[in-house]
């Protein structure tokens, strides 16, 4: 996995979710016909990410903009307060370009029923 540049962006405006780092993971360079040999490819996007309300959170949405295009991704499931989360997505497929990327949190949804949007 390459590390998030120092000029990749994690920005939004200031909410209950805070992502600590975005960065994409970086395929071993493979042969592609329509690309050309040995192009390297995005399988992956790693966020790291910290729920800083006092309630569980319990499905936050991303956008994801790299190479030019926007991506989004949804993360379910129960985040305790000032839970620290890592996760990867991997439903993701790009051909490296070595932009950064941007990510960016659009809404939070919480236990007891609220719900934050950018």
């Amino acid at each position: 996995m390459l590390p998030a540049a120092a000029d990749d962006a994690i920005s939004g405006p200031a909410g209950p979710i805070t992502i600590d780092h975005c960065s994409i993971d970086k395929a071993s360079a493979v042969e592609n016909p329509r690309v050309g040999l040995c192009t390297s490819f995005v399988n992956g996007i790693a966020i790291g990410y910290t729920n800083e309300r006092e309630a569980a959170a319990t499905e936050i949405h991303f956008s994801v903009r790299y190479a030019g295009k926007t991506f989004t991704f949804v993360d379910r499931g129960t985040f305790a307060a000032h839970a620290k989360v890592e996760r990867e997505f991997t439903k993701f497929s790009a051909v490296y370009s070595g932009s950064p990327v941007d990510c960016r949190v659009v809404s939070a949804s919480f236990a007891a029923g609220s719900r934050w949007d950018a």
